[in-house]
């Protein structure tokens, strides 16, 4: 059958009435019929009482009074090539062009706000595609089957995605609108690389899940959260930027990312959840920030390539399981004042009789009764107090403005036995620790005491090049025409230790 006339007096078509008509290339609804029509000649039928379009064919044109797609509207319309979909439209049915294997190009309004399931399925002909912004609802396996879409332009602001996308996708733009990033990239194997725009405030569950050809992604500091399995199994990835504005990582984010090397959590982050970096095998270093207070069970699960982690200060509770099978780690350092408390299993498979773990200074017996660090064979203390640590920091200010003095005292001119001096001095400062057991003020006495016997080498040396070089050495002077370097006279009553000018003769002056 090619074409359809539909009587005056039909007043309920059924939505199967016409399945399997694929070759339909001619619809019309007689005039005078109060319930249909095919209005402007457009080849489809168009129900008059919600402006929907029922049933198209391949030659259909949508009327720009239409408001909806129905369901099943072209299903199986071989022969379709393209569909522009106008702006009244804003909405588009189950199956609306499921199996419309010719489609090659669509158009769909920017006011259209739901695609349903199946909408395009099968359309295999289909190569680029742009979602509006005003789309809310994509339906499951809306695109499923298009082999040969490669590209899409997302500008959906809010929209939840309810299945997945083609894998054959290579590249899928984000729109500078879009705030919440749905799973778009759901088990693809072709995405390398991707930008996330910064009006992206939430990245969904499942986003990324998958993507083993991922190798980088920067998270911008608009996102706020991250969902479930975001990342999980992106093999391919090696770093990540994480978002300053993030405050849980939630769990199974970057699951069997076993590619990653590294991360830095940012500070705001409060809490890491379950599974988080389970499996994580390249990660190698991890610093825990401040403000977490608690780290998830199994969290850090698998990381069998993980030497060193830092906890910071705030950190209470640890999962059970969080490091098991973490059997390479040579370190931990606890910032936290009080032993943080271990779920079961949390640390049993770190081997406590090489990694040396580094607690707060005066928190040593925490450490020693508590389940789990107690059995940590090397504890040792360090030092974390901010005093201490602002006045390592006031030491390092005086160290470096000490050492700008030892660089003064070169002078053009001197011998290469001065100079040498002057070298060796400046590389010992530099090396000069902070001394935790004295005052402030005994380690910067200690730097000025050293610069003083500099000095006073110095000029010792320097007295010794002026006797090699024909400079007469006095203990005082009692003749007069004595001049300063710069060729003024000296009045002897005012003359100090140094160098002079006498009779044409440099002259020291004890």
């Amino acid at each position: 059958m090619t074409s359809i006339t539909i009587p005056e007096n039909v007043r309920n078509i059924d939505s199967s009435a016409f399945e399997g008509c694929t070759g339909l290339t001619s619809i019309r609804v007689l005039d005078g019929n109060d319930y249909y029509d095919s209005r402007d000649n457009c080849n489809a039928i168009i129900q008059k009482k919600d402006n929907a379009l029922i049933l198209g064919c391949m030659n259909t044109v949508i009327p720009n009074s239409v408001t909806s797609i129905g369901n099943d509207a072209f299903n199986g319309c071989n022969g379709l090539v393209s569909v522009t979909i106008p702006n009244s439209v804003t909405s588009i049915g189950n199956d609306a062009f499921n199996g419309c294997s010719g489609l090659v190009s669509v158009t769909i309004s920017n006011n259209v706000t739901s695609i349903g399931k199946n909408a395009f399925k099968g359309c295999r002909g289909i190569t680029s595609v742009t979602i509006p912004n005003s789309v809310t609802t994509i339906g499951s396996n809306a695109f499923e089957g298009c082999e040969k879409l490669t590209d899409m332009k997302f500008n959906a602001v809010n929209a939840v995605l309810l299945g997945i996308l083609p894998t054959s996708i290579k590249t899928i733009t984000i729109g500078n609108e879009v705030e919440l990033l749905p799973p778009l990239f759901y088990n693809n194997t072709n995405v390398t690389s991707v930008t996330i725009p910064n009006s992206v405030t939430r990245i969904d569950n499942n986003a990324f899940l998958g993507c083993s050809g991922l190798t980088s992604v920067t998270i911008p500091n608009s996102v706020t959260s991250i969902g479930r399995f975001a990342f999980s199994g992106c093999s391919g990835l090696t770093s990540v930027t994480i978002s300053n504005s993030i405050t849980n990582i939630n769990e199974w984010t970057f699951n069997g990312c076993s590619g990653l090397k590294s991360i830095e959590i940012p500070n705001n982050v409060t809490s890491i959840g379950n599974y988080v970096f389970h499996n994580c095998s390249s990660l190698t270093s991890l610093a825990i920030p401040d403000n977490v207070t608690s780290i998830g069970s199994s969290a850090f699960s698998g990381c069998a390539s993980l030497e060193s982690v830092s906890f910071g200060k705030s950190l209470q509770n640890i999962g059970y399981d969080a490091f098991s099978d973490c059997t390479n780690m040579k370190s931990i350092t606890s910032y936290a004042a009080t032993a943080p408390e271990c779920g079961l299993r949390a640390l049993d498979d770190i081997d406590k009789w090489s990694c040396v773990l580094s607690v707060p200074y005066s928190s040593l017996a925490s450490y020693q009764n508590a389940e789990q660090w107690k059995e940590f064979f090397f504890i040792q203390e360090t030092e974390i107090d901010e005093k201490l640590v602002a006045a390592k920091a006031a030491f390092d200010k005086y160290k470096s403005e000490q050492k700008a003095i030892i660089e003064a005292l070169g002078k053009d001119g001197d011998s290469d036995v001065v100079k040498a001096i002057i070298n060796k001095a400046i590389s010992d400062i530099k090396a000069m620790e902070y001394d935790v057991k004295i005052s402030l003020d005994e380690n910067k006495a200690k730097i000025l005491s050293f610069v003083a016997s500099i000095d006073e080498a110095v000029e010792k040396q320097r007295v010794e090049d002026q006797k090699t070089n024909g400079i007469e050495e006095l203990e005082s002077i009692e003749s007069y025409n004595i001049y300063d370097l710069n060729g003024r006279k000296i009045i002897n009553s005012m003359l100090k230790s140094g160098l002079y000018i006498r009779n044409g003769k440099k002259i020291v002056v004890k």
